[in-house]
């Protein structure tokens, strides 16, 4: 497996030991049912098989949000989207003739992705291992925008070339609580496999300028799946505790007034 997913993972098991102690003891207390989770993490992108020819290594950010369909947590909706780089090359041009203002031609490769499906926990409170799987779409770009020397803010940019596959994922995690009371968080560590099947896509050299002005793009086509190496935070959402109470104000006023009605009618004999 490749080195550099080896060692994150070890660095990974090192970040979560450090936790562990501060996680454990903490108290199950939930003051309501937690309705929804969300959060983000970095992604750390480990090409598999022919993808791996081309592409060394990634980074990116995700995010997700989770429903559960069961009071204990066990089974839950879950909907995932990231971004994921690749990467980058930058070269100096005249961005007039003569020239006299010149700017940086910046271009990037790229991998976005988005996907639903179940996920299966096991343990509650401190604690949590989970699995989870979904389908979507893979989607692979690579765009090409200019900045000046002096301001890093792009004023052109366009879409050299792009791709969109249908994908799956899956993969287990483990998550630690570490901070309680009515916004609960966990620490997230995850892998994940991305099958995103066969793809064209560019890499870096893909692209070359030719002397006469024109543009020559090479794509790779082949199988385009990857691991993910997955750290972040997950943060439990419950229900409105005030919508509850002025729920409970109008039931107690309505059962008042109730009342006060019912000892106004007169008797009959």
């Amino acid at each position: 497996m490749n080195a550099r997913f080896l060692k994150l993972c070890q660095i990974s098991g090192f970040a979560v030991l450090t936790v562990v102690t501060l996680a454990l003891p903490m108290a199950a207390q939930e003051e309501d049912p937690l309705r929804m989770f969300t959060g983000g993490e970095l992604l750390f992108a480990f090409p598999t098989g022919e993808f791996a020819e081309n592409v060394d290594f990634g980074i990116g950010i995700g995010g997700h949000a989770r429903f559960p369909l069961d009071s204990a947590d066990r089974l839950s909706f879950r909907f995932d989207l990231g971004f994921i780089n690749y990467g980058n090359e930058t070269i100096r041009i005249c961005v007039t003739q003569p020239c006299r203002v010149t700017g940086d031609l910046t271009t990037s490769n790229n991998i976005a992705f988005a996907g639903v499906g179940p996920e299966f926990g096991a343990g509650s409170g401190a604690a949590r291992l989970y699995a989870n799987a979904s389908i979507g779409f893979a989607y692979f770009g690579t765009s090409s925008s200019v900045s000046g020397s002096s301001n890093q803010e792009s004023f052109a940019s366009s879409t050299n070339y792009d791709d969109v596959t249908f994908a799956w994922m899956g993969g287990p995690g483990f998550q630690l609580r570490v901070s309680g009371g009515s916004v609960p968080v966990w620490l997230d560590v995850g892998a994940r496999y991305h099958g995103n099947g066969d793809a064209r896509y560019l890499r870096r050299g893909d692209i070359q300028d030719q002397p006469d002005g024109s543009v020559t793009i090479t794509p790779q086509q082949s199988e385009t799946n990857l691991w993910t190496l997955r750290l972040g935070v997950s943060v439990g959402l419950r229900e409105s505790r005030f919508g509850r109470r002025q729920e409970t104000s109008r039931g107690q006023f309505a059962s008042g007034s109730a009342g006060r009605a019912q000892g106004k009618i007169p008797r009959s004999w």
